[in-house]
């Protein structure tokens, strides 16, 4: 059983559990005689890999962890915090294939491996039509990359916490912080911030020197 050939000096044996097998030779002389060989197994590991989360944000931590056996060696050697022990923390950049290769106390081996998946996070950013606005201005609305976030503003800048409408009169002259946080629901949300000034723009105003003058005078400015 399990034996690549029943006749010959040296074959190869396939065995699944401890079995033993006799050899009968026979001489040149008629005589035949036998000897014994018992080739015993040794249990191969159950290895498993996981990964207490995929898929998971850019620059999002996973705790990969394997069972089944007494020492792991982790490969490829990339994004995570050691290439030994039955627990890492992968920071990969892009999808990624770890493979764990463990060995119980007998001596064999098995392997198996854990994909972490990578998700773009959102793009916080926004933009006024300039970031600086006239105090006697329009009131500004900003166009928005992931819209269905939250404005808000630490400096007292009147700021509408949905549309991200500024109140120009209301906030007065200054310069302001403006943050901005993706909906909390999406994936992989993600925040910014930008600077604001409101100006009290220009004064139109004039004068001539002297504001009288004689009909036939000469030009003034």
């Amino acid at each position: 059983t399990g034996l690549s050939n029943t006749t010959g000096s040296s074959v190869t044996a396939t065995v699944t559990g401890n079995i033993t097998y006799t050899v009968y030779a026979l001489g040149t002389n008629g005589c035949i005689n036998s000897d014994t060989v018992t080739i015993r197994t040794r249990d191969i590991p159950n290895v498993i890999a996981s990964a207490s989360s995929t898929p998971i944000c850019y620059n999002a931590t996973a705790t990969l962890t394997a069972t089944g056996a007494q020492s792991y060696s982790w490969y490829p050697n990339q994004f995570i915090s050691a290439n030994t022990g039955n627990s890492v923390t992968a920071n990969p950049t892009s999808n990624i294939i770890y493979t764990v290769s463990g060995t119980s106390s007998n001596g064999c081996s098995a392997t198996d491996t854990v994909e972490i998946v990578i998700l773009n996070n959102d793009d916080p950013e926004f933009t006024f039509s300039p970031f600086t606005q006239c105090l006697t201005g329009a009131n500004p609305i900003p166009v928005v990359n992931t819209p269905g976030g939250i404005f808000s503003s630490p400096d007292g800048l009147v700021i509408n916490s949905t549309t991200g409408e500024i109140n120009l009169a209301a906030s007065g002259v200054g310069n302001f912080t403006i943050n901005y946080q993706t909906p909390l629901s999406n994936s992989c949300p993600s925040d910014t911030s930008f600077s604001f000034q409101i100006t009290n723009g220009y004064i139109a105003d004039f004068s001539y020197v002297p504001d009288t003058v004689c009909g036939a005078g000469n030009n003034i400015s």
